[in-house]
């Protein structure tokens, strides 16, 4: 059984709650994007996830402002997944270092625009623990596999990771073809 659990409503008038869960795992990803609108690219790796069994929510910096910290953290998650274009990138980071005051095990990965054009963020934003270059719908699933069973693969195509010191920095994958 499916269940969808609201965790939060939207403040403005006229436009609908954005963040649900869909309870079929155990294993919670959260995404944060700097938009009004879901982005594309959240909702396909989402899909992705959600096909192989991961419980997804989205959140949106814009419309949740001061209480995302708490909703994010209150839905419990076992990964962060972000998407950020340049000029929302440092709202994004105010988000990322309130969380990790709180919770600094939790898992934080950045993809978008910004990272995929300036991967050296990784170097520069201690709090990241790894960056998606390109697509992501792959390359967090998995992540997401992996670290569900308690390790990380730092092998993934079109992810840099953080590892202790230093900065795992792989390849990219080609380019998803097929698209339907």
């Amino acid at each position: 059984m499916i269940k969808n659990e609201m965790i939060s409503e939207s403040s403005e008038p006229g436009i609908p709650a954005t963040t649900y869960r869909e309870d079929k795992s155990d294993y919670k990803v959260a995404f944060i994007q700097d938009e009004r609108m879901p982005q594309q690219g959240i909702m396909s790796v989402s899909a992705v996830l959600k096909e192989h069994g991961f419980s997804t929510d989205i959140f949106s910096i814009v419309l949740e402002k001061e209480n995302i910290i708490d909703n994010i953290l209150k839905s419990k998650p076992d990964l962060i997944g972000c998407s950020v274009m340049t000029p929302g990138f440092k709202a994004m980071m105010k988000v990322i270092y309130a969380i990790k005051a709180r919770n600094p095990s939790l898992f934080i990965v950045m993809g978008g625009h910004h990272p995929t054009f300036y991967p050296k963020v990784i170097e520069e934003e201690k709090e990241l623990d790894a960056i998606c270059i390109g697509e992501g719908e792959y390359a967090m699933l998995e992540l997401a596999l992996s670290l569900r069973q308690g390790e990380i693969n730092t092998n993934i195509k079109n992810l840099w990771l953080r590892q202790k010191n230093e900065v795992v920095k792989n390849g990219v994958m080609d380019l998803i073809s097929d698209l339907d």
